[in-house]
């Protein structure tokens, strides 16, 4: 059975005097039952980004076949558990059903605080599969406003008051978190595919003068300050690579590999652990 799927805007009432308009898609399943789905309301969602949403949710049931049964549904507190443990281990996958790969802990980290910020507003026994795109708008509009702030108090890591920059990088994890739920299937769409997590372009840091540069050497309150500040500006390290280096040592790097890692004073040369991404475990 071919499943139209139709674009309407509904006025929707509510106490205020001014009238609400949503987009709305629907449809009818295969006993003739018509279905909806709310998207968004008409003053924030344009008209062609409804129909990009549309258009996708109409690719799906005309390239797809779909089973009658709906997927095991879950909390959204219990799939917050399981998705930090699952993700932590990683899934290796069965037959041809390719695994996810094991994220790093920062990233975890990531995606348990918008989870925990979703728990803050959609509480801990809404089903994951409920959330749509108007419950994933409020939540954002939430979020920006600051009213979730409740929930950073549960982590050991405060971000401080919420930026645009910030609001964004959350929509970026919330993303990942929801297409790896639909990859397993324990919802069917990402509530949050229609929202931009794209960051905003920042200013180019300014170039300090060596002249600059020997004037703050001069007012810096200790030898400690005056070295940090000469391993960035001149040995070019970064601030947290500076930080961590140690005079003399030895160290792993993320493949179980050792290294010498400090200051070379034969060769004045300084060994710093690289970033495990890349392709090389350490630079000079």
């Amino acid at each position: 059975m071919t499943r139209n799927v139709t674009l309407k805007r509904v006025k929707r009432a509510r106490r205020s005097k001014r009238p609400r308009f949503v987009w709305m898609l629907r449809w009818h399943d295969s006993h003739g039952k018509q279905l909806g789905e709310t998207l968004g309301d008409c003053s924030t969602m344009t008209k062609r980004q409804a129909e990009a949403i549309r258009r996708d949710r109409q690719g799906r049931f005309d390239h797809s076949i779909e089973t009658p049964d709906r997927p095991d549904r879950m909390t959204l507190s219990v799939f917050a558990d399981q998705y930090a443990e699952r993700r932590r281990a990683g899934d290796a996958g069965k037959g041809l059903l390719r695994g996810s790969p094991r994220l790093a802990e920062a990233t975890i980290i990531e995606h348990s605080m918008a989870l925990r910020y979703m728990l803050q507003h959609f509480g801990d026994d809404r089903m994951i599969d409920s959330i749509g795109v108007a419950d994933a708008d409020e939540f954002l509009t939430a979020l920006a406003a600051g009213r979730l702030s409740a929930a950073r108090k549960r982590m050991k890591r405060d971000y401080g008051p919420l930026s645009e920059q910030r609001v964004r990088a959350l929509v970026r994890s919330a993303k990942a978190v929801f297409n790896w739920a639909k990859r397993f299937g324990m919802v069917r769409d990402n509530p949050f595919s229609a929202f931009d997590g794209a960051p905003l372009p920042t200013d180019a840091n300014a170039y300090v003068p060596i002249e600059d540069f020997r004037k703050l050497l001069e007012v810096a309150p200790s030898h400690g300050w005056r070295t940090l500040y000469s391993l960035c500006r001149l040995a070019g390290l970064r601030r947290g690579e500076a930080l961590a280096l140690p005079w003399s040592g030895r160290t792993r790097d993320s493949f179980g590999r050792e290294h010498t890692v400090g200051v070379d004073w034969d060769r004045r040369r300084l060994l710093v652990m690289g970033c495990h991404k890349g392709s090389k475990p350490y630079r000079f």
